[in-house]
């Protein structure tokens, strides 16, 4: 997901990642993955409270807009834990949920 710089730090690239995590449950997905370059602090920050955390480090990746090499940061979400609290809370409320 990549924001353009007039619209950066006014919250949407979080909105954007908050419907995306929000699908990705509604759709059953177990798991997913973002990457960031080691600099962009706040897309970081914003995946971290959305519950990625940190997996991998590729060391020197990513060439940025000046030719200089960056680290890029793949960061994960477990969200089938989610999914399966959901799928609980159902069974625990329908009597007809899982036989």
């Amino acid at each position: 997901m990549v924001v353009a710089r007039a619209f950066q730090r006014n919250g949407l690239g979080t909105t954007l990642a908050k419907y995306l995590v929000r699908h990705a449950i509604s759709v059953g997905l177990d798991e997913m993955v973002g990457e960031v370059i080691d600099n962009q602090v706040g897309a970081r920050r914003a995946f971290e409270r959305l519950g990625f955390h940190p997996e991998a480090v590729l060391k020197g990746h990513v060439k940025d807009i000046h030719g200089m090499k960056r680290d890029l940061v793949i960061l994960a979400n477990d969200v089938s834990h989610i999914w399966e609290k959901m799928e609980a809370m159902v069974a625990d409320f329908s009597p007809t949920f899982g036989g």
